[in-house]
């Protein structure tokens, strides 16, 4: 999967783009197409419970 990755970034990147950039430009559902990546509903992430379940915090706690 990652040479799959590398190789399209290759073949379709500007010189000058980092990864994220070339996926920003081309829009997650091409890179999905151009890399051959099944998409399932596991790569959305549309957890909110955050909030309440992580130290988001800045007081420390003991």
């Amino acid at each position: 999967m990652v040479k799959k990755i590398l190789g399209a970034y290759k073949a379709d990147a500007r010189s000058w783009e980092r990864m994220i950039d070339w996926i920003d430009r081309i829009g997650w559902a091409r890179f999905f197409e151009k890399t051959g990546l099944p998409f399932t509903k596991y790569h959305i992430d549309d957890w909110r419970g955050a909030r309440r379940t992580l130290n988001a915090s800045t007081h420390i706690r003991f």
